[in-house]
């Protein structure tokens, strides 16, 4: 049975990317967690471990493809929870296959810590 929770992070700022490794090893630090600059890298990820993959936090704000085409895509190859942010106020509620995608704000980093908390206790 596995113990350690699989997650995707993907912002093209650096800061950011360690930031939320911070915070998702405060959650767990067991967490084994895979972090991209871009999405083509994390598409390519997802498909390989797709059924290992616990949860996928994005920002909107991604070269390449953004995080709602990214998210959209993600959810054709896993059902695993997405989390969707951004730093500015861009973001309206998203449905992707009746699916909600969570949104939280860059600035609001504590409401990222209890949104990966939940998830991960569901």
């Amino acid at each position: 049975m596995k113990n350690s929770k699989e997650v995707i992070v993907i912002d093209d700022d650096l800061e950011i990317l360690d930031l939320i490794h911070t915070i998702i090893k405060t959650v767990d630090e067991h967490a084994c967690i895979h972090l991209f600059d871009n999405t083509e890298m994390a598409l390519e990820e997802l498909e390989y471990s797709q059924d290992m993959i616990d949860l996928i936090i994005t920002d909107y704000n991604v070269p390449e493809l953004n995080g709602d085409g990214f998210a959209r895509e993600a959810k054709k190859i896993t059902d695993c929870p997405i989390i969707l942010y951004s730093g500015s106020d861009i973001l309206n509620d998203t449905r992707i296959d009746g699916l909600f995608i969570n949104k939280i704000s860059k600035g609001n980093l504590k409401g990222l810590q209890i949104q990966i908390e939940e998830i991960f206790d569901s």
